[in-house]
């Protein structure tokens, strides 16, 4: 994965990051959804 441009690309990509960690320990991988990971 190549490295955001700005310091509020790299803050995005980290809560995205996060976000999916949570989102997949949840639902599971299977289960897991892009929208539910963005909400």
């Amino acid at each position: 994965m190549s490295s955001p441009g700005t310091p509020a690309g790299k803050d995005t990509k980290e809560a995205l990051l996060d976000a999916a960690e949570a989102v997949f320990a949840e639902e599971g991988f299977q289960r897991a959804s892009i929208r539910r990971i963005v909400a």
